[in-house]
């Protein structure tokens, strides 16, 4: 006899090392687990533990490797000043992206209020059958407008905006870019569309702005050439350095816990999607209301009902019609600038100082709301971001003798 662990039943590309071990003693002659299970009883294929066993995760035994194809147009002028203008339009298609669907997924229940039976499951007696495989696409379009001037007169600066869309069906979007397992499991494997949205990292307006500029006093500048030393040493080779990021929010996605509209199990492969009424996006949001949470309901709860967050209903069949990366999220403003100086002591003798800040005017960039429509925390933040993402201001200063 062979031991089930060695098994694949029908299922190709699954790493044994992967597939649960079982005991398969021999009982008054009789295995202990057979397959199919029958109940005696008469009750016919019956859900016990060996037919809820987890079975993951599997690879596609024929994998594709993803691909890019990438495609852009540029114009450039020179304006004069020592500036140039450029405008670019920059594209990419992803083919074959990784993204992991449940194998054992059956279709959404046809009879309201009924959960599918074990027995409308490809391979009826596993539970997940989680699986790597690919054929996800994501598409990628961007204009750009950069003005760069060279230095001259004591300034040199860079400013760029771009405007982005970035649509993926890799998975239900999270906070950050797909791996492995695309963008997370998706809820349902047998509708990849339906994942399709806004890739979350990928902001829609991003304006980058950075410069160098030294002030205009001392020695060989325009002002103070003929100072007294002493004054000249204080006041002139001072440079002052700026980044200003201005960018719209990450895109987001509204979810919710409990119950499983669809009848397939759902809330075992992760978050499900709630019904859309209408765009939970509003004018002028803060922190305490980012989102309209009456934008959206649970499946099969009716609008402005007392249950409309109450999403432990009995299937009704579908899934949620709530999109991916529908809500966007805080913005940023960052303004990080630098001051530095050189003091000569001596021909091979120089004292540097140096001090810089991230987010000077300490403009309070919001944490992401909350997307889980069952929770009061839905579409609000009582949090700012870390300093790496335009957090509270943070300073430092160094002072370095070189000879």
């Amino acid at each position: 006899m062979v031991p089930l662990g060695s098994v694949y039943y029908g299922l190709t590309g699954i790493h044994s090392s992967d597939v649960r071990e079982f005991s398969n003693s021999i009982t008054g002659g009789q295995p202990a687990f057979r397959l199919p299970q029958i109940s005696p009883g008469g009750s016919g294929v019956r859900a016990v533990s060996y037919g809820n066993a987890y079975f993951g995760t599997a690879e596609d035994p024929y994998y594709k490797d993803p691909y890019a194809i990438q495609w852009h147009l540029t114009v450039e002028r020179d304006i004069g000043w020592d500036t140039g203008v450029r405008l670019s339009y920059i594209g990419q298609r992803f083919i074959q992206q990784p993204w992991a669907p449940d194998l054992n997924q059956p279709l959404p229940s046809t009879i309201p209020y009924t959960q599918r039976p074990l027995t409308d499951r490809p391979f009826p007696y596993w539970g997940r059958v989680y699986s790597y495989d690919t054929g996800a696409n994501s598409i990628y379009n961007a204009g750009q407008v950069e003005v760069t001037h060279r230095f001259r007169s004591g300034l040199s600066f860079n400013s760029a905006w771009t405007w982005a869309k970035h649509l993926s069906d890799a998975g239900p979007a999270p906070t950050g870019f797909g791996g492995e397992t695309g963008n997370g499991r998706v809820t349902d494997s047998l509708n990849r569309r339906s994942n399709r949205g806004n890739v979350s990292p990928t902001h829609r307006h991003r304006w980058i702005t950075n410069a160098i500029y030294e002030l205009p006093f001392g020695k060989g500048r325009r002002y103070m050439t003929s100072a007294h030393p002493l004054l000249q040493g204080l006041a002139g080779g001072w440079r002052i350095s700026s980044i200003l990021l201005l960018q719209t929010g990450p895109y987001l996605t509204a979810v919710f816990t409990g119950g499983d509209p669809s009848g397939t199990n759902a809330p075992a492969r992760g978050s499900q999607r709630p019904d859309a009424i209408r765009s939970g996006n509003i004018p002028n949001p803060t922190a305490d209301r980012w989102w309209d949470r009456e934008a959206f309901v649970c499946p099969g709860r009716l609008p402005g009902s007392p249950d409309q967050f109450n999403c432990n209903v009995p299937p009704i069949g579908r899934f949620g019609n709530g999109g991916v990366g529908t809500l966007v999220g805080p913005g940023t403003i960052n303004l990080s600038m630098g001051i530095g100086k050189q003091f000569p002591i001596r021909e091979r003798a120089t004292l540097k100082f140096e001090a810089s800040f991230t987010n000077l005017p300490n403009h309070p960039n919001l944490a992401n709301p909350g997307t889980n429509i069952t929770s009061i925390a839905f579409g609000r933040t009582t949090s700012a971001r870390g300093a790496d993402s335009g957090g509270n201001r943070v300073g430092q200063m160094a002072l370095r003798l070189e000879f």
